[in-house]
């Protein structure tokens, strides 16, 4: 708590004690509810266990369609959007991550947070240099595509954001999903002490998940990322072992092309007038209790010295290697498997233009489209039109999943058939 900020003892005593009244106070109140809350929460358990057994449903199968990108973005664009910009929504969205928010930039509050569903168990697994990476995750009974969703710039897997899409995917798709935690943030922030690379070595870590997700009994696995998740997906998408690994496609949703630049722009001073001033102050802010909480330099207050003087030395790299490697625009060129990028023109934040130099760099692969949209600010699709945004996100991975249901029909032939196409179509 407050004790991390002292310098003498008679600080430590001061700020403990002052830790210790609100814990008292806290605990006065939160006692009674606890000692409730345990003689009722087991008959409510399994009451829903017993409703859970009697209405178990299917596992669906969607009809198999053209495995193509040109295919696949025509029904896309057939799909009735109503994506329109609203402050009250965007605002009535954010405020459900708002405590989650402040918490999640301490150490301690790591793992504070919206909770998953009983299904989802919290895992580690080994990633890129060997650190030990977090994931909640959730198997289905029997053998499924997996999905992997990956969280923004200082959030976690907890926040209701990552959560909707997590829980709608494993509940109503019958995908077995993983609901990662990036390097510095959230669970990974406990397991491992490697900061982050702005997308670079997360990316390897997907690719790991990714083929734990596999031996977990996962038919294929697809990655949806947003903003810095994004980035991180995207930096996945171009190694010779991503054509297995993630074989179920890549939705990556506003992702910086050049982090470099959007972490500049997260570092450049806001007039109190701007329209983002407010989410300005609060990574600032953010920051800053991570910088703290965490004990590093007081250099790396500032975004773009945070890499230099926390993230360089760890990795043994200059900075600036760190920043080329994480570069989007540097993999989109020769991404293995489909990949989707979906950037509202309203983002403030990760400016339209990182989706024009994707565009601009993935020329002449197939496999990669870039969609910008009229609204969805950034990484608020749900804001904008939250019907719309889950059937984009469920056509695109249910049209590159590999379903274990087909496979076996298909007896011997299964082996032969076309993972997808980067042929035009039409």
């Amino acid at each position: 708590m407050w004790e991390g900020l002292a310098r003498t003892q008679r600080q430590d005593r001061v700020l403990h004690g002052a830790a210790k009244v609100a814990n008292i106070v806290l605990g006065v109140v939160l006692l009674p509810l606890w000692i409730i809350g345990q003689v009722v929460g087991g008959r409510v358990r399994d009451l829903l266990v017993a409703l859970e057994r009697r209405g178990r449903r299917e596992l669906q199968v969607p009809p198999e369609r053209e495995r193509s990108m040109d295919a696949l973005m025509r029904d896309l664009e057939a799909i009735p959007e109503h994506l329109r910009h609203s402050d009250f929504a965007e605002l009535r969205r954010g405020m459900a991550d708002i405590s989650n928010f402040v918490v999640a930039q301490h150490r301690e509050g790591a793992v504070i947070g919206y909770r998953y569903p009983a299904q989802f168990q919290d895992h580690q697994f080994e990633g890129a240099d060997g650190e030990r990476i977090a994931a909640s995750i959730a198997l289905q009974e029997a053998a499924r595509p997996g999905l992997i969703v990956v969280h923004g710039l200082f959030t976690s897997s907890r926040f209701d954001y990552v959560r909707q899409i997590a829980v709608r995917a494993y509940y109503e798709w019958g995908f077995n999903v993983a609901a990662l935690d990036l390097r510095s943030f959230g669970m990974t922030e406990l397991t491992s002490p490697a900061p982050s690379t702005g997308g670079w070595k997360e990316g390897l870590d997907i690719l790991a998940l990714a083929r734990y997700m596999k031996e977990l009994g996962s038919t294929s696995v697809g990655a949806l990322g947003i903003s810095l998740g994004g980035s991180s997906v995207v930096n996945a998408c171009d190694y010779d072992e991503t054509v297995t690994a993630l074989d179920g496609g890549i939705l990556a949703v506003s992702p910086p092309a050049v982090p470099k630049l959007a972490w500049e722009r997260l570092s450049e001073p806001v007039p109190r007038s701007h329209p983002r001033y407010p989410l300005h102050r609060a990574f600032e802010a953010a920051l800053i209790s991570r910088v703290r909480s965490g004990r590093w330099p007081p250099e790396a207050e500032n975004m773009l010295r945070a890499m230099e003087v926390v993230s360089a030395p760890f990795y043994g790299v200059d900075a600036e290697e760190i920043w080329t490697r994480s570069r989007g625009i540097e993999h989109v060129p020769d991404s293995k498997v489909p990949l989707l990028v979906l950037h509202p023109e309203d983002d403030h934040i990760v400016k339209v233009e990182h989706a024009q130099m994707l565009a601009e760099a993935a020329k002449g692969n197939d496999l990669v489209r870039i969609w910008v949209l009229p609204a969805g600010s950034h990484g608020l699709l749900e804001a904008a039109d939250p019907r719309w945004t889950h059937a984009v996100y469920r056509t695109f991975f249910e049209r590159w999943a590999t379903y274990a249901e087909r496979t076996l029909g298909r007896g011997a032939r299964g082996a032969a058939d076309l993972v997808y196409s980067a042929e035009k179509t039409g």
